[in-house]
C-alpha cells in the first residue's frame, strides 16, 4: 500500500486547455486542469504564468488559484491569470505551484484524447 500511495501523490495534474488573448488590458491565460483519477486530493493550486520578450528575457509573471480546491480525484479545475499592462510580449509559460512554492507537476494534454472517452475513436468502434 506504500508504494501505491507514494505513485498516487506524485501524479502530475493534466492541462486539458489553454488559450491567450493580448489587448489594451495586458495578457490574459486562460485554461482547464484535471487531477487524474488514480491521483490525491491536491489542495490549494496555483497557475503561474511566465512571460519573456522577443529576446527570450523573462518579462513578467502573474498567478491566480485555480477555480475549485481541493482538487479532487478526477476533477477538473479552470484558472485565469492577467498580468496587466506588458508589451514586447512574444511568448510564455504555464507552470503549477503548491500554496508553499513547491512545484506541481503537470503534463500537457492539450489536442489528445483523454483516458475513458470516445474522441478520436473511429466511428462505429466504440465498443470495440
Amino acid at each position: 500500500p506504500g508504494a501505491v500511495d507514494a505513485r498516487a501523490q506524485a501524479l502530475p495534474l493534466d492541462l486539458l486547455s489553454l488559450s491567450h488573448r493580448l489587448d489594451a488590458g495586458g495578457l490574459v491565460v486562460t485554461g482547464l486542469i484535471q487531477n487524474p483519477r488514480e491521483g490525491r486530493a491536491v489542495p490549494r493550486v496555483m497557475a503561474v504564468v511566465y512571460v519573456f520578450n522577443a529576446g527570450g528575457e523573462y518579462a513578467a509573471s502573474g498567478k491566480a488559484a485555480l477555480e475549485f480546491a481541493p482538487l479532487a480525484p478526477g476533477a477538473e479545475s479552470p484558472f485565469v491569470v492577467r498580468i496587466p499592462a506588458i508589451e514586447g510580449v512574444t511568448r510564455f509559460r504555464v507552470g503549477f505551484r503548491a500554496e508553499d512554492g513547491s512545484v506541481v507537476a503537470h503534463v500537457d494534454r492539450r489536442g489528445r484524447p483523454i483516458d475513458g472517452t470516445t474522441a478520436g475513436t473511429p466511428l462505429g468502434a466504440e465498443g470495440k
